[in-house]
């Protein structure tokens, strides 16, 4: 199913489908990825979105991770530098859910937000 001009719901891996998923991952879409490809051009690697509960531990997620909620993505800008990425994402997009920047492998994480919550960014030294 498309999503959007450049991003297909089955690139979220491991989705069953839902409403919710679809929802979810359409408005990550729609205000996290779109406005990046087009910001730093040529395609994104989404490397997660839906986790199972069981997956999720097993790679050693957070056990509150968005992940299992079908309510976060972690994808890889292979055009563009990955803390250039971030601010983007918090300066320009204003993005008031999760942003982390995984700066050993790579990979940015973005999740939806929470009502209550204030916005987390974060460069994460760490090697998950």
């Amino acid at each position: 199913m498309k999503l959007t001009d450049n991003f297909y719901f089955q690139e979220f891996k491991g989705l069953r489908g839902n409403d919710t998923h679809i929802q979810n991952f359409l408005m990550l879409s729609l205000f996290i990825l779109e406005p990046v490809r087009k910001k730093f051009g040529g395609p994104i690697a989404i490397t997660s979105g839906y986790r199972s509960k069981a997956y999720n531990e097993s790679i050693g997620g957070s056990p509150t991770s968005q992940h299992v909620l079908a309510e976060a993505v972690d994808f890889l800008v292979p055009n563009a530098d990955k803390f250039q990425v971030f601010k983007f994402l918090c300066e320009q997009i204003n993005w008031p859910g999760q942003i982390f920047v995984y700066a050993k492998k790579g990979h940015l994480h973005v999740g939806l937000p929470r009502l209550g919550l204030i916005p987390t960014r974060k460069i994460m030294e760490v090697n998950k």
